[in-house]
């Protein structure tokens, strides 16, 4: 797992990623936190509170924007993320980690060329009409990209998650 407590550790961790992406060509990041990575205090769409979300944030940007100096081109950006870190918002049963991705994508968005929810693995998830559907049924996985795509606005005040194109 990966947290970044501080500028040290931030600066440390894009050190080490630029590093990775020369040595072996990479043209592209993948972000696929989970578990105790994603364990924010303040979740908030619009003006995230945690220190370590905003951190880990600016550190994916700089990534981004060290790599296009140095290349001339844009560093490719996907992310990961299990459903309750996106679409968990939606329910009020998902528990502390849900739409904890939901800031960083926000924030990133422009940048992300690819979003890959992992739709597996995660039980009954709710849609945006409020229905819950199981995994591994197509009406699950038509449900959780729709809300990918649309956005929506998220429970206990977690903010409007404003959705992504269906190209990404």
């Amino acid at each position: 797992h990966i947290v970044l407590d501080n500028a040290d550790e931030k600066n440390a961790f894009v050190t080490s990623m630029n590093a990775i992406v020369d040595q072996w060509g990479f043209d592209g990041i993948d972000i696929d936190l989970e578990g105790s990575s994603l364990n924010f205090k303040d979740i908030n769409i619009a003006n995230p509170g945690d220190a370590r979300q905003l951190l880990m944030m600016d550190a994916i940007k700089e990534i981004m924007s060290n790599h296009r100096t140095k290349h001339g081109k844009k560093l490719l950006l996907t992310m990961a993320p299990e459903t309750i870190y996106v679409m968990g918002a939606l329910s009020e049963w998902a528990g502390a980690y849900r739409g904890a991705y939901l800031p960083m994508i926000e924030a990133l968005k422009d940048s992300i060329d690819m979003l890959n929810v992992q739709l597996y693995n995660s039980g009954f998830m709710p849609g945006l009409d409020g229905e819950f559907y199981g995994q591994s049924t197509p009406d699950f996985i038509l449900a959780l990209t729709e809300a990918a795509i649309k956005g929506f606005t998220a429970g206990d005040e977690l903010g409007a998650y404003s959705g992504l194109p269906a190209s990404k």
